[in-house]
């Protein structure tokens, strides 16, 4: 049952040109992704996509709704004066 619904679904949003925005795991996208938290992490590159809190939707190029992401920053740079 739920199978096929979601089936429907993806037929319904093909059919439409929606698309869903690509975000978790790619750099982020200000042309199509809005960040709303941001985490100091030394593992990736900053501007990485860490999380996708609410999913962001295309219409061809067109955006219907940003991705809400939380992005990686980069460590923050040492303070003046410490040795």
């Amino acid at each position: 049952g739920n199978e096929l619904a979601l089936e429907r679904l993806d037929d319904l949003l093909r059919r439409l040109s929606l698309q869903e925005v690509p975000s978790g795991g790619r750099l982020f996208d200000p042309a199509t992704m809005r960040a709303v938290e941001s985490a100091v992490r030394d593992d990736v590159l900053p501007g990485t996509v860490l999380d996708v809190f609410r999913s962001g939707w295309l219409s061809g190029e067109t955006v219907i709704r940003f991705a809400e992401v939380r992005v990686a920053a980069g460590s923050p740079p040492p303070t003046a004066g410490k040795r």
